[in-house]
């Protein structure tokens, strides 16, 4: 085997394994919405949920997370629905995040103040190859 075919074949087989652990690592979504408060800006709530950002990003098993506010469409949404999307490696790691914030009512006080809490909707979903 030339040195380039056994390049190409390291490579390949390099490739094969990122890509198989980075599919094994985001098997877990967290999912988070309610409705933003009565007076609350969308930037009062990206303000008020950055700090809840900061606080999972540096948990054990974060991958990623993203958020934002629903639009409004007829007979769809009413709109202006904060939404959290938290990618993790285990169900294990994203309870225990949820465990931690919960134990740390300060990081989350500001978020919670400005969405309508009593319609949070907040679950777990495992990835379906």
């Amino acid at each position: 085997m030339t040195k380039s075919l056994q390049k190409i074949k390291f490579l390949a087989l390099t490739l094969g394994a990122v890509l198989t652990a980075a599919t094994a690592q985001a098997d877990v979504f967290e999912v988070v919405s309610a409705p933003i408060a009565d007076g609350v800006t969308v930037d009062q709530m990206r303000a008020a949920d950055a700090p809840v950002g900061a606080f999972v990003a540096a948990l054990p098993g974060f991958i990623s997370r993203e958020n934002g506010v629903s639009v409004q469409e007829d007979g769809i949404s009413p709109g202006n629905e904060w939404f959290v999307i938290v990618r993790w490696d285990t169900i294990e790691h994203a309870q225990e995040a949820a465990r931690l914030l919960n134990a740390s009512p300060d990081v989350a006080a500001q978020m919670f103040q400005s969405m309508k809490a009593d319609q949070l909707f907040f679950r777990h979903y495992t990835v379906q190859d």
